[in-house]
C-alpha cells in the first residue's frame, strides 16, 4: 500500500495504457520509454503495465538486465523466454545462443521469429543500461523491421541517452513533489513526521523508493535519525559493487563535492572510467554538466556515517592531498584537514586560517569555527600563537562574533607586557568593543594606553583613530578633537561615525564609500543611504552583499530597512530575530537597537503595555515615546532631554519631528528650541534629501501654527519613502486645515493619512486621526472610517502578508534557509514567521500548514468559480 501511494503516477500510466489499445486495435508495433533516476518507480510503473497487458490479452514476456552477463543478446533471449506464454521454445533459444558469434544473422533470425507472433504481445526489459550490448543493438534494430506486428516494446532506463532506439512515448519520471511526500508520511505514520523526519525526507528529491525505506523505519517509531532501513538499503548498493567502484562511492562520500569523471585516477589511483560507470548504474551517483556527485545528499550521508575511524582518517588526508595538489581553495580543504591523519600542526593551522579569511563575509559562522579551532591547536609557547590569536580577532571581528573576539583579545592581552603590543590590541579591539556595546570602557582603556611613552607614534595615530570612533555615539564634538589628521583607514572609518551620530549622512555615505575595503559596502554604508532616503540602492545593496544573511551588522541594517518603509511585520520579526542573534553573538549595539525598535513597532500599534515588556531594562528614546503617547508630555521631556543630542537616535527623521511636537504638548520653549534647531540643522546637514527637508519645513509649521508650511512639509515629505513620516506629515496638515474651518480639505489629507497607517498596520495613528475626526465633529463626512479594530488572534484573519509569503514557499516544502534566500531575510527572521503562523493557525507541523493551505485555496478557487457563474 505504501508503494502505491509513492509510485501511483496516473498520467504516465495512462500513456502507457493508450499505447497498448493503439496496438491492439491496430496491429501496428510502438516503443514506450521510461527514464528517470534510479528508484524513481520505472520498475513499478513497467510492471503495472505488463499487469494491465495481460488484462488485456496481450502475450507479456519481461526481463531485467544484470551487470553480468552470461552470453551476448542474454538479456532479450532470457526475456523472450519468460512468461506464461514464452515467444521461444527451448529449442529455438538454444538455436539463437549458438549464433552469438555471428550478431548480424543473430539480429535477422530474431526479426524473423517475431514476426510470426500471433497475437498483441509486450516485449519488456527493465535497466536498458545494464543490458549487453548485443541485446541493446538488437532493441535498436529490430523494432523498426515490424513496424506491422501487434508489438509494444517497453524499455526503461536511467536517461535517454541509454536508448539507441527511436520510441513513440518517452515517459520521464521525476521526483515526487514535497507536498505529496509528506502527506504520504502522514498518511502511514498516523500522524505527522516531525522536524528531523521531514528534514530527513526532502533530502530525497522526491525519489519514492528513498521515501518509502524512510517512512517504514519512521513506522517503527524511529524518531529523529536515519532508519535502519534505509541505512541497509545503501549498503547492499555499495557492497553489490565491485570493491572499486565501491571505493570511489566511499571516497566521494568523504570528498562531498562534485568531480569530473578525468579526476577519478587522482583521487583514486588506479581506477578506471569503468568504476565510475558501475557507481552511476547502481543509481548512487549522477552526472551533471560533465560533474559526478551523489544522487541524494542523505545517500551520501549515510555512507559516510557507515565508514570506520580507520578508514575515516585515511580517505580524509587522500582528499586533502587530492585538493591541495589540484588547487582547490582552503575553504574546500578544511573540512578535511580536520580530520586527516599525518598532518603537522603547522600545516593545519595555515589551512584553517586562510580557510576562515575566505569565508569571513559570505560565511561568518564557519569563518568563526575554523580560525577557533585554528588558534586552539596551538599553544602560548608557540612561535603562531600571538599572529594567530591577532589574525582570530581580527576574522571573529569582521565575523560579528564580538564575544568570542572579545574574549580572544583579552587572552592575548593577558599575556603580553609590551606596551607596544598592548596598544595595538587594543585598536584591534575597537570595533569589537563598540558593537559590544562598551565604547565607553574601550575609550577608557586608549586613554590610559595614550598616556603611556612606551608607544610608538605610528601606532599612537591608531590609537587616536580608535578613541574617536569610541567617541562618536558618546559625544561628537570630543570625538572630532580626538581624530587625528593622519589619513588612516582606521581614521576613515572613525570619521564617517562621526559623521552619522552628528547628522551629517550625506558626509557619512561618502566617508563610509572612502573606506577601501575588498569586502563590499559596509552594513553601516547601508544605513547611510536608508538615511538619505534612497532606500533603492539600499535595497540592493541588502539583495547582493556577499555577508551572511544572519550576520547581526547585516540584520541591523535590514531591520531599519523595514522599519522606514512602514513594514511593520517583517521589523517586527527581525527585530525578534536580531535579539536573539545579538545574545549569541555578543554584539549588544545591536541588540540595544533591535529591543528599541521593537518596542516602537507595539507603539505604532497602540499597545503601550507591550512596548514597556519589550524594552525592559534598556535605556532608550523610545521611553520618553511612551510617556508621550501616555499624555504625560512633561515626564517625555525629562527623558527625553539627556538622550536628545546623543546618537544615531536623535536625527532620525520621525524622532525629530516627534521631539518638537513633545515641546509643543509639554509647553517646553527650552526643549522645543532644541527640537527646532536639530530639525533645522539636519536639513542643511543632508541638503536634497526629502525626509530632512520635508521635517525641517513641518517643525517650524508646527511652532508657529502656519497651514503654508505644513504643506510644503507634506508636499516634500510626499517624496520621502519613509511611510510613517509621510502619514504625520497629512495628519498634520489636516489637522491645522480642520482648525481653519477647512473641514473638506482638512478632512481628504486625513483620509490619505489613514490610507497609509492602515497599510502600515499601525493602529495608534489610525486612533488619533478618529480622535481629531471626531473632536471636528466630521463623523458623517468620515463616516467610512470603522473603529480601527486589533488583528485577530488566530486564523487566517491573524497572519500578516510576510508571514503568508513564507507559508506558502514553506508549504511548498521549502527549507528555513532557502526560503530566507529567495525573500532576503535571515533564516531566523523565516523560523520566527513560522513559529507565529503556526501558533495563529494552531497546526503543529509543516504538512498540516500545507493541507490548510491547499484548502483555503481550494475555497477560494470555488468561491471564484461560483462568482463568475453568477
Amino acid at each position: 500500500m505504501l508503494n502505491q501511494s509513492l509510485y501511483g503516477r496516473s498520467e504516465p500510466m495512462s500513456h502507457g495504457l493508450a499505447i497498448l489499445r493503439r496496438t491492439e486495435r491496430s496491429g501496428r508495433s510502438a516503443i514506450i520509454h521510461i527514464t528517470g533516476e534510479s528508484g524513481i518507480g520505472k520498475s513499478a510503473l513497467l510492471s503495472a503495465l505488463c499487469a494491465e497487458a495481460r488484462t488485456l490479452g496481450f502475450a507479456v514476456a519481461t526481463g531485467r538486465a544484470a551487470e553480468v552477463h552470461l552470453s551476448p543478446a542474454a538479456t532479450l533471449l532470457l526475456a523472450l523466454r519468460s512468461g506464461d506464454r514464452p515467444l521461444l521454445d527451448p529449442g529455438e533459444l538454444a538455436d539463437l545462443a549458438r549464433l552469438s558469434d555471428q550478431p548480424v544473422v543473430l539480429l535477422d533470425r530474431i526479426g524473423e521469429l517475431l514476426e510470426g507472433v500471433a497475437g498483441p504481445t509486450l516485449i519488456a526489459i527493465d535497466d536498458i543500461e545494464m543490458a549487453d550490448e548485443l541485446s541493446r543493438a538488437a532493441l535498436a534494430a529490430v523494432p523498426p523491421r515490424l513496424v506491422g506486428s501487434p508489438i509494444v516494446w517497453l524499455v526503461t532506463s536511467r536517461d535517454d541517452r541509454l536508448f539507441l532506439g527511436r520510441s513513440d512515448v518517452d515517459i520521464r519520471l521525476d521526483g515526487l513533489v514535497a507536498a505529496d511526500i509528506l502527506q504520504c508520511a502522514k498518511e502511514h505514520l498516523s500522524e505527522p513526521p516531525n522536524e528531523a523526519q521531514q528534514s530527513m525526507l526532502l533530502r530525497v528529491d522526491g525519489n519514492p523508493e528513498l521515501a518509502t525505506q524512510l517512512i517504514k523505519g519512521f513506522s517503527r517509531g524511529v524518531a529523529d535519525r536515519i532508519p535502519e532501513e534505509f541505512i541497509e538499503s545503501v549498503r547492499r548498493r555499495v557492497n553489490a559493487l565491485r570493491p572499486a567502484a565501491a571505493d570511489l562511492v566511499r571516497i566521494a562520500a568523504v570528498l562531498n563535492r562534485p568531480f569530473a569523471v578525468d579526476e577519478v585516477s587522482e583521487l583514486l589511483p588506479g581506477s578506471q572510467g569503468i568504476h565510475v560507470e558501475a557507481a552511476l548504474a547502481s543509481g548512487l551517483f549522477a552526472e551533471r554538466s560533465h560533474q559526478i556527485s551523489f544522487r541524494h545528499d542523505l545517500v551520501r550521508e549515510t555512507v559516510y556515517a557507515g565508514l570506520s575511524a580507520t578508514a575515516l582518517h585515511r580517505l580524509h588526508r587522500a582528499c586533502t592531498d587530492f585538493l591541495l595538489s589540484t588547487g582547490h581553495s582552503a575553504l574546500t580543504v578544511a573540512p578535511h584537514v580536520r580530520h586527516a591523519v599525518g598532518l603537522d600542526t603547522v600545516t593545519r593551522v595555515e589551512i584553517l586560517r586562510r580557510a576562515a579569511d575566505e569565508a569571513v563575509i559570505s560565511q561568518p559562522r564557519i569563518a568563526a569555527e575554523l580560525v577557533r579551532e585554528a588558534f586552539g591547536l596551538l599553544t602560548p609557547d608557540s612561535q603562531l600563537w600571538r599572529e594567530a590569536g591577532e589574525h582570530c580577532l581580527d576574522v571573529l571581528s569582521k565575523a560579528d562574533h564580538a564575544a568570542a573576539a572579545a574574549a580572544t583579545g583579552d587572552a592575548l592581552l593577558a599575556g603580553t607586557g609590551d606596551p607596544e603590543d598592548a596598544a595595538r590590541l587594543h585598536t584591534l579591539l575597537g570595533p569589537v568593543r563598540l558593537v559590544a556595546g562598551q565604547a565607553a570602557q574601550h575609550a577608557t582603556a586608549v586613554e590610559e594606553m595614550l598616556a603611556s611613552p612606551k608607544v610608538t607614534p605610528a601606532t599612537r595615530v591608531q590609537l587616536h583613530a580608535s578613541h574617536a570612533w569610541a567617541l562618536a555615539g558618546i559625544d561628537t564634538q570630543a570625538a572630532r578633537g580626538a581624530l587625528p589628521p593622519e589619513d588612516t583607514a582606521l581614521a576613515r572609518r572613525a570619521a564617517a561615525e562621526i559623521a552619522r551620530h552628528s547628522g551629517h549622512h550625506t558626509q557619512a555615505l561618502a566617508a563610509y564609500r572612502a573606506v577601501c575595503l575588498e569586502d563590499g559596502p559596509l552594513p553601516e554604508e547601508i544605513l547611510a543611504l536608508q538615511m538619505v532616503d534612497r532606500f533603492d540602492e539600499a535595497a540592493t545593496l541588502i539583495a547582493e552583499s556577499r555577508r551572511d544573511h544572519e550576520a547581526p551588522s547585516l540584520m541591523h541594517a535590514r531591520l531599519w530597512h523595514a522599519f522606514a518603509l512602514g513594514r511593520l511585520s517583517d521589523a517586527e520579526a527581525q527585530a525578534q530575530s536580531l535579539i536573539s542573534a545579538s545574545r549569541e553573538y555578543g554584539t549588544a549595539a545591536y541588540g540595544d537597537d533591535a529591543t528599541a525598535l521593537y518596542a516602537a513597532i507595539a507603539l505604532l500599534h497602540g499597545d503601550v503595555h507591550a512596548a514597556r515588556l519589550r524594552l525592559g531594562s534598556t535605556v532608550s528614546v523610545v521611553h520618553g515615546w511612551i510617556a508621550a503617547q501616555e499624555g504625560n508630555a512633561a515626564e517625555a521631556v525629562e527623558l527625553l532631554s539627556p538622550l536628545a543630542h546623543t546618537g544615531h537616535w536623535a536625527w532620525l527623521p520621525e524622532a525629530l519631528r516627534d521631539h518638537v511636537g513633545i515641546g509643543l504638548a509639554a509647553g517646553d520653549a527650552d526643549f522645543l528650541g532644541s527640537a527646532l534647531k536639530r530639525a533645522e540643522e539636519a536639513a542643511a546637514r543632508n541638503a536634497g534629501v526629502a525626509s530632512y527637508e520635508g521635517v525641517a519645513l513641518q517643525a517650524i509649521g508646527l511652532a508657529r501654527g502656519e497651514g503654508s508650511l505644513l504643506l510644503r512639509a507634506a508636499e516634500t515629505i510626499e517624496y520621502s519613502p519613509r511611510a510613517e513620516l509621510r502619514a504625520r506629515a497629512w495628519a498634520d496638515y489636516g489637522t491645522h486645515l480642520l482648525r481653519d474651518g477647512a473641514r473638506s480639505e482638512g478632512a481628504d489629507c486625513l483620509e490619505r493619512a489613514w490610507k497609509i497607517y492602515e497599510e502600515m498596520g499601525a493602529r495608534q495613528g489610525l486612533r488619533r486621526l478618529q480622535r481629531t475626526v471626531r473632536e471636528a465633529g466630521l463623523r458623517g463626512h468620515c463616516r467610512q472610517w470603522t473603529a480601527s479594530r486589533a488583528r485577530s488572534a488566530h486564523g487566517w484573519a491573524a497572519v500578516t502578508e510576510a508571514e503568508m509569503k513564507v507559508a506558502e514557499w514553506i508549504s511548498a516544502g521549502y527549507t528555513n534557509k532557502s526560503v530566507a534566500r529567495k525573500l532576503g531575510i535571515s533564516p531566523n527572521t523565516v523560523g520566527t514567521h513560522v513559529r507565529s503562523v503556526f501558533a495563529k493557525l494552531q497546526v503543529q507541523s509543516r504538512v498540516q500548514l500545507a493541507n490548510v493551505l491547499r484548502a483555503r485555496q481550494s475555497e477560494h478557487s470555488l468561491s471564484g468559480a461560483v462568482g463568475v457563474e453568477r
